[in-house]
């Protein structure tokens, strides 16, 4: 099913109705425009509940103004014809526009306090909406964008992580040493981050510290399941991405910001709460 939006819902409402006035009410009504109101409302049904980002007291003037709808149209079936007065001294339609009107099309990004580790601004913005876009696949139960959002999510906060100052030369060298040596990777990755995988990402980072081995087995299994993007190797395992998948690698997203996190607050950074704590 096509994901529905809010400026959606707002644009087919323009299309509908001629800019209805904030206390006229609806005109009377009839077949057609009790056809538009119901499409009004099922459009409204299927915004995600995360893009509706309104404060609580315009959710309530929503949440009012769709009721209204609603009874209207199931007295009308019972052969009452009339108009549909203005709730709370507005008309319904003008209601609903303007509160979806203020509500997002994109999910809300991961909340800004999880991530005070990154001390820049824009970087913390780009990471929280990369996290609040695999959060949002979930809730919307789409697991396969799910598990590769979250799988890239990781890589991004490692990536980032393993290029600030401290974390390059001579300790990324001996992490990249010490991985091949206990196992965890077959060779030793190349001296740019930017070719780097997941599983590089991971390991180099475990031997660093930066993650904890607990951390490490979840990403492990993270990157497995991001792995399901390829078509071959889906068909070579034998899996899909489902909801355990999803759940897998979200749950590795959130070790790894957990870890992120101790870690700077450790070292005298100012740092967030993780939500797993």
């Amino acid at each position: 099913m096509t994901r529905i939006v809010p400026s959606q819902v707002v644009a087919t409402i323009d299309k509908l109705f001629t800019g209805p006035s904030k206390g006229a009410g609806t005109a009377a009504l009839t077949l057609e425009r009790l056809i538009h109101l119901q499409a009004i409302l099922d459009l409204i049904q299927q915004i995600p509940n995360e893009l509706l980002s309104a404060d609580a007291a315009e959710l309530a003037d929503l949440t009012v103004a769709t009721a209204a709808i609603a009874m209207t149209i199931l007295r009308f079936g019972h052969g009452q014809s009339f108009s549909l007065p203005p709730v709370t001294g507005e008309d319904v339609i003008y209601t609903i526009r303007r509160v979806l009107s203020k509500c997002m099309d994109e999910a809300p990004p991961a909340d800004m306090a999880d991530l005070l580790f990154i001390p820049d601004p824009q970087v913390r913005k780009n990471m929280g909406q990369e996290i609040g876009a695999a959060n949002s696949a979930l809730q919307n139960a789409e697991w396969k964008a799910a598990t590769v959002l979250g799988g890239a999510a990781i890589e991004a906060l490692l990536h980032w992580k393993l290029s600030v100052p401290q974390t390059i030369s001579a300790p990324v060298i001996s992490a990249k040493q010490s991985a091949v040596a206990t196992g965890r990777l077959t060779k030793s990755p190349s001296g740019s981050l930017d070719t780097w995988g997941l599983v590089e990402f991971i390991a180099v980072a475990r031997e660093l510290g930066t993650i904890t081995e607990k951390t490490f087995e979840q990403a492990d299994i993270a990157r497995d399941y991001r792995n399901l993007i390829h078509p071959g190797y889906a068909a070579r395992q034998q899996l899909i991405c489902d909801r355990a998948t999803a759940l897998a690698v979200l749950s590795a997203l959130e070790h790894v910001i957990r870890d992120l996190s101790r870690s700077s607050a450790s070292n005298g950074v100012d740092g967030g709460t993780s939500r797993l704590d």
